[in-house]
């Protein structure tokens, strides 16, 4: 006996060999931790990122082995903050920079990636036996357009 075949016959099987496909070229390496949040561009770590208890600003961008942060810079009085190491491991980032004005270094681990919301273990140490540690969110900031050159229009009488 032979079965018709019908639509609803191939939707089900269009389905199921999108799924294997997804499941046979996921990265079992991959951090849940990285994975969090929904597919679009906000569940990606490349983006600015600020603290708003210190108004520092981290960028984070994306390389072929993972994450990494290239730059910060404090919104208060520091400037551009040199980074000591910054680390994609295991699915999650940490990284460590040294903070002149108060002889701290401070480390930041990834806990959490939630949309643009980002948790992170922060620890403070000035290596004089003065260490604190807490969590903190930092947020996706939204920066500026970049300012472009505008010529003057020309009329359409010359």
């Amino acid at each position: 006996m032979m079965r018709k075949i019908n639509s609803m016959n191939i939707v089900a099987l269009c389905l199921a060999v999108m799924t294997l496909l997804s499941c046979a070229t996921a990265n079992p390496n991959e951090s849940i931790a990285a994975k969090a949040g929904s597919a679009d561009k906000t569940s990606e770590l490349t983006g600015v990122w600020i603290d708003r208890e210190t108004t520092s600003f981290h960028t984070i961008v994306k390389t072929d082995t993972g994450y990494v942060v290239t730059g910060i810079t404090d919104g208060d009085d520091e400037g551009k903050i040199d980074i000591l190491s910054s680390e994609w491991k295991d699915g999650v980032l940490s990284w460590k920079y040294f903070v002149a004005g108060t002889g701290y270094t401070v480390t930041f681990t990834m806990i959490r990636l939630d949309g643009d919301r980002l948790e992170a273990k922060w620890v403070n140490d000035d290596g004089k036996d003065n260490r604190s540690e807490g969590t903190e969110i930092l947020e996706r900031s939204i920066p500026e357009p970049a300012k472009q050159e505008v010529s003057d229009p020309v009329s359409p009488d010359e």
